[in-house]
């Protein structure tokens, strides 16, 4: 935008976007029989250690909606995108407003978080495979917590952007887990379950930008938002008591 303005940045984006489609398209195929780069060996190893999958056209909503894990999963996973939407809607405004970045230092600094809750995303999937599942959700979630809260107290702003960057890499250790639960518990429904999970999950992600902007034009501090997301964590993590990933929703 310092460069050539705000309007081209649109159009460079775009183009971004339909040159990684175009790569995508070229690359991506829907099985590994599909692929040309995937040889006759490579291809037996992969059968070999695949579970069998079954697919059902029966959907079975009346277990799924008195499925305990499910609603809890949907709890869960709105506390993850009530403070993800700060991030997506808020975070400039924020280190503009709340810690006094210039504009033209804010790109680097509102892509701290992202870059670390990417490298985050990677670890949480490592984690997930080592690990049962409650640990490292749980931890993650009160990780984002207490990181949250440290950033919504702290008067230096060094510290305050990096205990915001670490509370957004902690939650994003959770998603491997969330996506792994839902096949746990939803195994032949694992799409209808990963679905319910994300939609419901959303209302959180739904309420955060509105909130935020109300607590903050009304009381005239980012501290109370960034505190609530926080609690909104901790609440979040303690609803993984109720998620028994060996429970599937239509028995075992």
């Amino acid at each position: 935008m310092g460069a050539v303005g705000w309007r081209p940045v649109y159009w460079i984006f775009s183009v971004l976007g339909l040159l990684w489609a175009a790569v995508w398209t070229s690359w991506y195929r829907n099985s590994p029989e599909e692929h040309p780069s995937v040889g006759p060996q490579e291809l037996e190893e992969i059968r070999e250690g695949s579970p069998t999958l079954t697919r059902s056209d029966h959907v079975p909503w009346k277990a799924i909606l008195k499925s305990r894990n499910v609603w809890a999963l949907c709890g869960m996973y709105s506390g993850y995108t009530f403070g993800l939407y700060f991030y997506l809607t808020w975070l400039p405004t924020y280190l503009q407003e709340g810690r006094g970045i210039s504009v033209a230092e804010i790109g680097f600094y509102a892509a701290v978080p992202w870059v670390t809750a990417s490298a985050c995303n990677l670890i949480g999937g490592v984690l997930t495979d080592w690990m049962t599942r409650r640990l490292p959700a749980m931890c993650g979630l009160l990780g984002a917590a207490l990181f949250l809260t440290i950033a919504a107290l702290a008067e230096n702003t060094t510290l305050g952007i990096a205990a915001l960057a670490l509370s957004f890499g902690s939650a994003d250790l959770i998603l491997a887990v969330c996506w792994a639960t839902c096949l746990d518990v939803g195994r032949e429904h694992a799409g209808t379950v990963s679905g319910t999970m994300n939609s419901l999950g959303q209302i959180g992600g739904a309420i955060a930008p509105i909130l935020f902007g109300y607590l903050v034009e009304t009381y005239g501090s980012w501290q109370l938002p960034l505190l609530i997301a926080a609690g909104y964590y901790v609440i979040s993590a303690l609803l993984w008591l109720l998620i028994d990933p060996e429970q599937s929703v239509v028995g075992s």
